[in-house]
């Protein structure tokens, strides 16, 4: 096979030995990266200068964009494309010696519809085939050859991962009109993984499930949350991640489960997002501005007027491939849906990239505001007037900036760096997922502060193997320091007195840690973690691949000893097929862990101190089984199932203390005590699958979960979940149905999402119950656990229809409508009380480049 090939690439002229799946040919086993011998070169001939200049580079396992600019630096030209139009992130092991450039983007082109064009001086643009319609990325990328950074240390073909790792594409965003809301961009397109919808004026993502309940995250807002980054920076804060800029986004990558933890470190339990900006430049002649401006109106039964929402956003880029610089701003806002409310958001992000000849640097800045009004929910005020207050002005900002460096010593020995710094601020943003709504408990449930991370990854990867057996070895070591700081919140008085559990040192106990330093009285927190990582690959002939690492954690947010953890993973994963059909079979098990002290808990939570009550960390640990089956570039179905098991998920329990003595409405003052729960069990099934044909594609996704408490812990726990109980919130049943057809300047897509079956407070009826009779106070934490659990109510579920259109107009100008919650649904989700707004129409003009 070898010889046949080598015949093949000497009949073009070129001294190569090149490994790569051509879009056009859908292998059923795996390329392998082979010993190349050398062959004496070859004179470039009929290539048009500088397309004839030689060209020397080897590489193993990277990606086309990063051989493709190598190639660039190598021969000193300027080289441009678009990455709508390439396979970007297709896998690609090659060895070129003293090739010409224009044979060697040749065959790096093949079956791709593109190829290299000079149009001046040292310019060079690659440009669909003459004759040839513009292909698409989903129709020349193999799903299984694809490269992610995600779920691999330095980054690796999916082919070998043995998780279930999602990608969404920014293309795939841009093509249905997305409006960057967290919700609309993971719901539906990644199974497993659920966000509520909230309304506009909502500034923190609110998580139902991810594969179950593994946190219960700050004062009740969500059940999970996962582990963010953005191009390898870790957010301070993941609820912060409520809206994205679909125009700055290149892909989102995201793992369910603690899989992750062996790479990610404490907090990636539930799972982790990786967030890769996009960076592009401007070929000659192509346009350096895009950019969109949307007006609509959104239906609402609570107004007398339709509230007016705009979107606005602007993308600028400059540079070549080799040295790019990509920058968009966003504006936006909605209007009084319900009476009173509004928002605003302001956001920037800015993407570098320059490439050296062995050397890849990537920057990325990026700043979000917000700033809205939300007025407690007219169901509530119609019911109990007089009895809450409104919830102040809240603001919201955050940032990130940092370089990620990777230096290929060698084919096979790459060097990688990464440093970083992200942080936000918080002042009076509430936190609406409280058992109790009362606005007596308003200073709680309203957050002030902040927090800043900086952190310092270091990695070395080393290739290794032969034509049987080829392996990776990676070992990295990242330290983070966390600032965080806290302002006006208001701790119950009897905190102070009443806190439980031990306060010395030892497991569970609540003794200081000599990593941590608070300045007294300041609020204010200085906390590091250091994580040691070792990761190993071995693929035996393409077909079977092994995958083992751990994670040695010291994280100054563990109470007590011991400051050590190990996150363990191990998987594997079997490929084969032919045909034209592959069949990928896996599986893996992880290890997670969350401390009880992170910025996300102490920065919102209003709360008694984690210290005082000497809470056990968070842990999650399972196995999850797949198999994925692919029918060339036409349909793929992916099958997934998991087994996990939570334990001691901390979560806000009520609890009352005498407040006014006078005995009117709202008397009784409600507190929150975070304690540990038990053990909670995650199982389910998940299900994806796509087709495409022509102009039209079809995908949907379909999850079924039970999360289940196994055991509580009555020594620590006296909230109203018991052995047995489903965990409220987590829904039961997720589906989601896309639907889009494309053609020269025009497209339409259509896409209904649905959840059903879940618990959840009768929010309303605790309301009446708690705050505006006072006769019903509960005199005993039994009391109060029965009056809760009296109240708990099972939600049928809600489906929302979402439709985008737009047609080309003249000079790159397209007209784009969409439509949102087109069946007008404004409450249900997730309780009673909650009200979005209603159907929303759109229509805006984009131009994109």
């Amino acid at each position: 096979m070898r010889e046949g090939a080598r015949q093949a690439l000497g009949r073009a002229g070129l001294t190569i030995a090149l490994l790569v799946v051509p879009a056009r040919h859908a292998a059923a086993q795996s390329p392998r990266c082979s010993q190349v011998d050398t062959v004496p070169p070859v004179p470039a001939r009929g290539w048009a200068p500088p397309l004839d200049r030689p060209v020397s580079i080897q590489a193993r396992d990277v990606a086309l964009r990063d051989i493709l600019d190598r190639l660039a630096v190598a021969a000193a030209v300027r080289l441009s494309y678009s990455p709508d139009l390439l396979p970007l992130d297709r896998r690609i092991c090659a060895a070129f010696f003293d090739v010409a450039l224009g044979g060697a983007l040749s065959e790096l082109l093949a079956g791709t519809g593109v190829e290299a064009r000079v149009v001046a001086g040292e310019q060079v643009v690659l440009a669909p085939l003459a004759g040839r319609e513009t292909p698409g990325v989903a129709r020349s990328t193999a799903v299984l050859e694809q490269v992610v950074v995600t779920g691999s240390a330095a980054g690796a073909p999916e082919r070998s991962l043995p998780i279930g790792l999602t990608v969404i594409s920014g293309a795939e965003l841009r093509g249905r009109a997305a409006n960057g809301a967290a919700s609309e961009t993971f719901n539906g397109a990644v199974p497993g993984v659920w966000l509520w919808n909230e309304a506009p004026t909502t500034l923190l993502a609110h998580y139902a499930s991810i594969r179950g309940a593994s946190s219960f995250g700050v004062s009740s807002f969500g059940v999970s949350y996962p582990k963010v980054y953005i191009d390898g920076i870790e957010m301070a804060s993941p609820l912060l991640l409520s809206r994205v800029d679909p125009e700055m986004i290149e892909r989102i990558e995201v793992i369910r489960g603690p899989q992750g933890a062996a790479l990610y470190g404490t907090d990636a339990i539930s799972g982790v997002v990786n967030i890769v900006t996009r960076t592009a430049g401007a070929a000659p002649g192509a346009p350096r501005f895009g950019g969109h401006a949307s007006f609509g109106v959104a239906g609402s039964d609570y107004v007398a007027r339709p509230p007016v929402t705009q979107e606005y956003g602007g993308t600028f880029r400059a540079g070549a491939s080799t040295r790019a610089v990509t920058l968009g701003l966003t504006a936006g806002g909605t209007g009084a849906y319900v009476p009173g409310a509004f928002d605003r958001h302001l956001g920037a992000t800015a993407s570098t990239r320059f490439v050296g000849a062995k050397t890849i640097l990537t920057g990325t800045a990026r700043l979000q505001l917000a700033d809205a009004v939300v007025p407690e929910s007219p169901i509530l005020l119609d019911s109990l007037p007089g009895s809450l207050d409104r919830a102040p002005r809240q603001r919201a900002g955050q940032y990130t900036a940092g370089a990620t460096m990777r230096a290929m010593q060698s084919e096979r020995v790459t060097h990688t760096l990464v440093l970083g710094v992200d942080g936000y601020r918080l002042r009076g943003v509430g936190l609406d997922g409280m058992a109790i709504p009362s606005a007596a408990d308003s200073a709680l449930r309203a957050a002030n502060g902040g927090a800043d991370r900086a952190t310092l990854r270091v990695g070395t990867t080393r290739l290794g193997g032969n034509d049987l057996v080829s392996t990776s070895l990676t070992f990295a070591v990242e330290e983070s320091v966390l600032r965080s700081e806290t302002s006006g919140l208001l701790a119950p008085p009897d905190t102070a007195s009443s806190g439980s559990g031990s306060s010395g040192p030892g497991p569970g106990g609540g003794g200081s840690d000599d990593r941590e330093h608070r300045g007294e009285g300041s609020g204010v927190a200085w906390r590091s973690n250091t994580g040691i990582i070792a990761q190993g690959t071995a693929a035996l002939v393409g077909i079977a691949y092994f995958t083992g690492g751990v994670r040695l954690e010291q994280n100054a947010g563990f109470l007590g000893a011991p400051r050590w953890s190990a996150l363990p993973m191990l998987g594997m994963s079997l490929v084969g097929g032919g045909d034209g059909v592959t069949v990928k079979v896996r599986t893996a098990y992880g290890r997670g862990i969350r401390p009880a002290r992170n910025a996300s808990r102490e920065s919102t939570w209003g709360g008694d101190d984690p210290v005082r009550r000497a809470l056990a960390p968070e842990s999650q640990s399972g196995i999850e089984l797949g198999a994925d089956l692919y029918f060339g570039r036409v349909a793929a179905i992916r099958v997934t199932r998991f087994d996990q098991t939570a334990s001691d998920l901390i979560q806000p329990v009520a609890r009352y203390y005498a407040g006014r003595s006078d005995g009117g409405p709202g008397a009784h003052r409600v507190d929150y005590e975070l304690q540990n729960v038990g053990r909670i069990l995650n199982r389910g099934w998940e299900l994806e699958g796509s087709l495409a044909r022509g102009a039209l594609a079809l995908s949907g996704t379909f999850t079924q979960t039970m999360s289940t408490v196994q055991r509580i812990d009555s020594s620590r726990y006296t909230g109203d979940l018991f052995n047995g109980a489903r965990v409220l919130e987590v829904p039961r049943f997720t589906a989601s149905l896309q639907g889009s057809w494309s053609a020269a300047g025009r497209s339409a897509s259509i896409g209904a999402t649905s959840v059903a079956d879940w618990i959840d407070y009768d929010r309303l009826g605790l309301a009446a119950a708690i705050v505006a009779d006072t006769s019903s106070t509960p005199s005993s934490p039994a009391a109060l656990r029965a009056l809760l659990r009296a109240h708990w109510r099972r939600y049928p579920g809600v489906t929302r229809l979402r439709a985008s259109m737009s047609r080309d107009l003249a000079r790159g100008y397209a007209i784009v409508v969409t439509g949102e919650n087109l069946l007008g649904t404004q409450t249900g989700e997730p309780d009673d009380i909650t009200i979005v707004p209603g159907r929303t129409v759109r229509i805006g003009v984009r131009r994109a480049f």
